[in-house]
């Protein structure tokens, strides 16, 4: 329940909220994604991708890289909730901010580094991770940037079907 008093406040108070109490609600949020039970790291991605869509994505630069950092730390052997949340959490960020994503300014690229990490968990060996990651694909992503090319050009055939052109 406090969940979603939560996030209807940060949806209809955000902008009325000093810096230093979003600031604390943002840590706070990305705090609980990682914990174990799972209904509490499901608030905490609603949490994080209501804060994410009212606030703009622009002003919350150090999400993206930290909930893949969650995930990159779960792929060298580390804590499997914090993986789990940050996946969930991101599908739903990619989700309600896809274009956001997609028009970040070279100076702050985030859908790059996303797919990087997103992809390797097609193999993943935790299960839910496999799971998860469908959600996060190809639906949430508008057709790739110019700036993206790179990493596009490195991706199984397929992938992004709906966006390749034929």
């Amino acid at each position: 329940m406090a969940g979603l008093v939560l996030k209807n406040n940060v949806k209809e108070h955000w902008d009325e909220m000093h810096p230093s109490v979003q600031a604390y609600v943002k840590q706070g949020v990305l705090a609980c994604v990682g914990l174990p039970e799972p209904y509490l790291r499901q608030t905490a991605g609603t949490c994080v991708t209501t804060i994410a869509y009212t606030a703009g994505l622009a002003s919350w630069t150090e999400l993206v890289p930290t909930l893949l950092g969650m995930l990159e730390g779960a792929a060298a052997g580390g804590a499997h909730d914090a993986a789990e949340g940050a996946i969930a959490a991101l599908s739903k960020v990619c989700e309600d901010s896809c274009e956001a994503l997609a028009t970040q300014p070279e100076s702050q690229p985030m859908l790059g580094p996303l797919l990087s990490t997103l992809i390797p968990l097609i193999n993943a060996t935790h299960e839910p991770l496999r799971r998860c990651d469908g959600r996060a694909r190809p639906r949430a992503f508008p057709p790739p940037p110019v700036s993206c090319s790179p990493t596009v050009a490195r991706l199984p055939p397929g992938i992004l079907h709906p966006f390749q052109p034929p």
